[in-house]
């Protein structure tokens, strides 16, 4: 079974990374996500204070930012800073804002341990019960003798020692049976091996053993009583939450949830969920070797090696670091090149925040440390965006002709039949190329059908960038200098998105429209280059996370398969420089079009 789908698994990248023709789901249900009802308030806000009404002083909150903004590998959407249940400072990175949900990826699985706390703490459930027992009547016959090991504590602790993980669930569509077909790769709860279908398995537990999905079952116990009511959690083929991602959550509901463990399980004087889970959920359950950074693995939930701290964690930056000592919560949103906590975000967080930093009382207003925060709060902002940005005569003429010259032009793929065809490899085909950034592709299994053509026009705000994909064309509306912010439909899924522009000239005089697609939902975002010449216009795409993310994807897919022989022999006869070309060319691309006479 392990080898079916893992050579599945590299066929089904093979095809992704050939531009030749588009990508096909392997998936008969494609996984969709609503489109966020950001008007809604609140239900229960968290009390905002100002950082000296909490002894801190304003310019020490300024400082954090600014080195997070200083630092170039970090790409920010929003950082929150929650002091004894109070929230500080709610800093909005360029067009991102807190009223959005955000795709929170592996943080899921820290919402996931609550619920298996919760069954736990009503009897329903213990740490050593076989998942085999559990799931009997949903498991095949020889799972009872070849997974009978495994509890759940080793799914919590990520110990179940089993082969099937994230990549196989890119094509198989019965992941509880996949799971428990697959080989152990070492005896459970031996060693840690980081897969997320250890926590799907638990959302499978809560359903069988409560009668309900993992969503429902913590609405009466955790969603309701913290007035969580703007999230979404995406299923599983099988219709059960995904449990280890796909939950969708706004900061401050993220901080609600750090600030429940730091009360030790109270909300408002009502128990929660107990103590004694808590304790031992953000405890260090399992020590992690390798670079995944300064944390050790509790119950679903990073507990800090360095500092006193627990670690609600997604990739890209999707974060959630508490501190006892110092009651302080610091809530990101981001999309960093990185899986677990490779980059510097974490070190500048502790350095802040891991001990006292404050005065045990509140501290006189400074106007100048207030005006600090103020600008710094004021340059990560995206100003602009609120702005209406209605044409007029003088701003036309302001404009450069190589953009006038386009609008009402449609500039489109040349046909591979037709007499000019670019030679270099590079700029040839659109199969598998798409706004929407490739690990969200892949994560909704929604592919694009390419790009066709690119056609300029003008909107009552500024203008309009009409990019067709397959049959459907969806408009970038974008003024230069500013931010605009639109609905995207993109492979039948809706997305809140900003496009900032801007226009520049490059070494050889011809025009150039800079495009940034912030899809403001997720932690993806598309860059576009349009290089205007005289009958056509040579793009050039990235995405963010991109290239920075191949190398450690790469990292973790050779420690995965290094003891696996048939697909190490596979994987050796592979051209790595071509492999890495075919990468860049997917996730860097860039293509030519044609003015259509």
């Amino acid at each position: 079974m392990d080898l079916k789908v893992q050579s599945s698994v590299l066929k089904y990248f093979t095809k992704m990374f050939d531009r030749s023709s588009s990508v096909e789901p392997a998936l008969k249900l494609l996984i969709n996500k609503p489109l966020c009802p950001y008007k809604i308030p609140e239900l229960m806000p968290l009390p905002r204070i100002t950082p000296e009404e909490a002894g801190i002083d304003s310019s020490y909150i300024a400082a954090f930012l600014n080195e997070l903004t200083a630092e170039n590998t970090l790409d920010m959407h929003g950082v929150m800073i929650v002091k004894d249940g109070k929230i500080v400072c709610d800093a909005e990175f360029g067009a991102y804002k807190s009223c959005f949900w955000h795709a929170e990826h592996s943080l899921s699985k820290s919402v996931t341990s609550m619920a298996i706390g919760m069954l736990i703490d009503e009897k329903k459930l213990s740490l050593d019960d076989k998942v085999t027992k559990i799931l009997e009547k949903k498991l095949p016959p020889i799972a009872q003798l070849t997974h009978k090991a495994i509890t759940v504590r080793h799914l919590l602790t990520m110990t179940s020692g089993v082969i099937f993980s994230e990549s196989g669930a890119i094509v198989e569509e019965n992941w509880l049976r996949s799971f428990f077909e697959s080989y152990l790769r070492t005896e459970p709860g031996k060693v840690f091996h980081y897969n997320s279908m250890n926590t799907f398995i638990l959302s499978c537990i809560v359903r069988e053993l409560s009668g309900v999905g993992l969503r429902e079952y913590l609405k009466p116990r955790l969603f309701d009583p913290l007035g969580i009511t703007v999230m979404h959690w995406e299923t599983a083929p099988d219709g059960n939450e995904i449990g280890g991602w796909g939950l969708y959550l706004r900061r401050e509901d993220a901080a609600k949830l750090a600030n429940l463990y730091l009360e030790d399980g109270m909300w408002n004087g009502r128990r929660i969920i107990s103590a004694e889970w808590i304790k031992a959920s953000t405890a260090a359950q399992i020590a992690v070797s390798g670079n995944t950074g300064d944390f050790d693995y509790g119950y679903q939930i990073w507990s800090g090696r360095k500092t006193k701290s627990f670690l609600f964690n997604g990739m890209f930056g999707q974060d959630t670091i508490s501190f006892p000592d110092t009651k302080t919560i610091v809530v990101s949103n981001a999309g960093i090149e990185q899986i677990f906590q490779q980059s510097v975000y974490y070190d500048i967080v502790q350095k802040y925040f891991s001990s006292p930093y404050y005065a045990d009382k509140p501290l006189k207003r400074s106007r100048k440390s207030q005006k600090k925060l103020a600008s710094a709060l004021t340059a990560i902002s995206n100003t602009s965006a609120e702005k209406p940005a209605f044409l007029s005569p003088l701003k036309e003429k302001n404009l450069p002709d190589f953009l006038m010259d386009a609008m009402g032009k449609t500039f489109a793929v040349r046909k591979k039949n037709e007499k000019e065809i670019i030679k270099t490899a590079s700029i040839t085909g659109t199969g598998n190329l798409g706004l929407l950034p490739l690990i969200e592709q892949i994560m909704r299994n929604r592919y694009t059908k390419g790009i066709v053509s690119f056609a300029f026009s003008r909107n009552r705000n500024g203008y309009d960038l009409n990019v067709t994909e397959g049959d459907k064309v969806c408009s970038l509306p974008f003024f230069p200098g500013r931010t605009l912010t639109t609905v995207l439909r993109l492979s039948d899924t809706e997305y809140h998105a900003a496009v900032a522009s801007e226009i520049a000239y490059d070494e050889d005089g011809r025009g150039v429209l800079k495009l940034r697609i912030s899809f403001l939902e997720i932690s993806g975002s598309r860059f576009i280059k349009i290089f205007f010449e005289k009958d056509s216009l040579e793009i050039k795409m990235k995405e963010l996370p991109g290239m920075g993310l191949v190398k450690l994807a790469a990292d973790t897919f050779g420690e995965n398969i290094k003891d696996k022989k048939a697909i190490a022999d596979i994987v050796s006869k592979i051209d790595t420089d071509m492999l890495y070309c075919k990468l860049k060319n997917t996730i860097e691309p860039e293509i030519r079009l044609y003015c259509e006479k």
